[in-house]
This record gives C-alpha cells, sequence and structure tokens, in this order.
C-alpha cells in the first residue's frame, strides 16, 4: 500500500484525462492494479472515516463503548486499590483478580463482535463500490513512475492471469 496521497492527485484535478473507462481488460486490470496499490491508504482513510461516522451516529456503538470504558476504568480502580489477590464488586461474592479480568474481556469480546456488524454494515457497502469504481476510472497512466516501486510482482502476475483468461485482453 502506497502513502496517502494528495487530494489534487486522487481527484485527478491537475489532470485533463484524470478518469475514463477503460477500453480493454487489460487497461482495466492495470488501473485496479496500479490503483488500489497507489491510493490504498488514500481508500483506507476513505473507509475508517465511514467508519467513524457510522460509530459516531450509531446509539448501540456509543453506548456499548460507554459501557466498556466504564466497566474496564472500574475494574482497574478495584484491582489497584487492594493488596489481596480477591477482588469484591458490590454485594457479589469474592472473586479473584484474574477471574475479573477474564469476565471483562470476554464482556468486551462480546461487544466487539456485537458492534462488528453495525460498523461494517453500510460503510463496508458504501466503500466497496466507491472505491472499485473511483480504481477501475482513475487514469493510472498519470501516476507518478514512483507507483511501480510499490506493486510488487503480484499485480504483475495477476494482470497476466487475468489476460490469459480472455486471451486477448478485451474486455467481455
Amino acid at each position: 500500500m502506497g502513502p496517502l496521497q494528495n487530494p489534487k492527485t486522487f481527484f485527478g484535478l491537475n489532470e485533463m484525462d484524470a478518469f475514463g473507462l477503460p477500453t480493454s481488460l487489460r487497461q482495466l486490470t492495470e488501473r485496479l492494479k496500479d490503483s488500489l496499490f497507489y491510493f490504498g491508504s488514500n481508500y483506507l482513510l476513505f473507509y475508517l472515516t465511514l467508519v467513524a461516522l457510522n460509530v459516531i451516529t450509531n446509539f448501540f456503538c456509543i453506548t456499548a463503548l460507554v459501557f466498556v470504558t466504564l466497566g474496564w476504568v472500574m475494574l482497574v480502580r478495584i484491582t489497584s486499590s487492594s493488596d489481596s489477590d480477591m477482588v469484591t464488586i458490590g454485594k457479589l461474592p469474592p472473586i479473584s483478580k484474574n477471574v475479573a479480568y477474564m469476565i471483562m474481556v470476554v464482556f468486551t469480546g462480546a461487544m466487539a463482535l456485537l458492534m462488528i456488524g453495525k460498523l461494517f454494515g453500510w460503510s463496508l457497502w458504501i466503500a466497496v463500490p466507491v472505491t472499485l469504481a473511483h480504481a477501475s476510472l482513475r487514469n493510472s497512466s498519470d501516476l507518478s513512475a514512483s507507483q511501480h516501486q510499490l506493486e510488487g510482482e503480484v499485480g504483475k502476475y495477476l494482470c497476466d492471469w487475468v489476460i490469459e483468461l480472455n486471451g486477448d485482453g478485451t474486455l467481455l
């Protein structure tokens, strides 16, 4: 994945033919390969922004984060103030510190699993098509020569493999 690119480069603001439809399967695979490597950090930032918007607009996620945070703060305060290996939380029977930490880890994991479904909901459904559309429509011939240092051998073999499937490199 390449470094974060300037928005002018990402959106092609300084270029005349920054975007266009690919004319062959070879050009499509080259554009996808080049753009995904060259703009990978930009695509990741776009997705993380969507996830952040999803978290701050989702009541369940905010509530879960508050409960998990308060639970950890309470557990750390209780366990750090006591010299014994046993912890008493309210009127519950005493339990060992290790058991208390394991209960909190399980609670945090359960909340994380519940939130994953919420976080990957619409943000993933928006990010993937937008990323693929940008990557396939972005003219990769205008990108700097330094992108070829980033792409490695996998991209070369992927492009060659896709071309071999169709034979002549034209779109199906």
